[in-house]
């Protein structure tokens, strides 16, 4: 005598198909990310920093350029012309 249930052939619908989730879930990307702000008073904020930031930008950059005409370092480049250079590769 056979033990258990018979088994019978039954059609069963295919599964479903998962939905393409969050693929790398556990993995931070890099690079740089601005956070807007949602509210005025912190809008008004971040442009304040911005400008501060741009205009010690702005006056370091012109007392680096002053320094360096003080220091010759702006003058033009200045390059004696030579007959025995050009003449060398020539025979």
């Amino acid at each position: 005598m056979p033990q258990g249930k018979l088994k019978t052939k039954t059609n069963q619908p295919p599964p479903k198909k998962k939905q393409g989730g969050v693929k790398n879930k556990g993995i931070t990307k890099k690079g740089v990310f601005k956070t807007v702000p949602k509210k005025a008073v912190a809008l008004e904020k971040l442009k304040f920093k911005k400008q501060v930031s741009q205009q010690i930008n702005n006056k370091i950059e012109t007392e680096l350029k002053a320094l360096a005409v003080r220091q010759g370092e702006g003058k033009a480049l200045k390059i004696l012309k030579t007959d025995e250079g050009s003449s060398k590769g020539k025979k």
